[in-house]
């Protein structure tokens, strides 16, 4: 079982790795990626020479975290049966009492961390598969796949244009002069 790193940058930025003063800590272990994020990925960004992971292959990479969870504030809702079987879905190995007295804004912040860890997770386990059959997928194409379901591809823009520019405003003026002397 792999632990799960920090949360990237991106998602400090949007407060996922803010860790509360005081809060309840929930460690997971037994998150497995999502087999139908990676087969929709799949089918967006392999070749179709490589295969499609094997359903087994992705139960198998499981990995651990600990989530820090907000203190339940007095007052707050039990938690409801539809966020109960949400949790569940992320790993049989998660403590169902424990889940049981959760409130219900701890279950949405509890779904949330989730769901960022396990699609962390999902697109880290399928670059090491294209790894391991000799694919070279850029980083970024599996992460936009992941990040960005709904939204076609380009890539990351790098530095300026003025040097391609500049060198074919060159080229022209070469080709001009080339043919103002071949006419004289």
């Amino acid at each position: 079982m792999t632990p799960l790193p920090p949360p990237s940058d991106e998602h400090k930025e949007r407060g996922a790795g803010h860790t509360p003063a005081h809060g309840t800590i929930f460690p997971v272990s037994g998150i497995a990626p999502s087999c139908a994020e990676i087969r929709r990925v799949h089918h967006r960004v392999a070749h179709h020479d490589v295969p499609m992971p094997a359903r087994s292959w992705i139960k198998s990479r499981t990995a651990k975290a600990t989530i820090t969870l907000p203190d339940r504030r007095p007052g707050e809702p039990m938690i409801r049966p539809e966020q109960i079987l949400k949790i569940r879905s992320f790993s049989s190995e998660i403590d169902g009492k424990r889940v049981a007295t959760l409130g219900e804004e701890q279950a949405d912040c509890f779904i949330g961390a989730m769901t960022r860890l396990r699609r962390e997770h999902s697109a880290r386990m399928l670059r090491e598969y294209y790894s391991g059959q000799g694919e070279s997928i850029p980083q970024w194409v599996i992460d936009h796949a992941f990040n960005h379901p709904n939204h076609p591809f380009r890539s990351p823009k790098s530095g300026s244009r003025w040097p391609v520019f500049l060198i074919s405003l060159c080229v022209i003026w070469v080709l001009a002069k080339m043919l103002e002397a071949a006419h004289r």
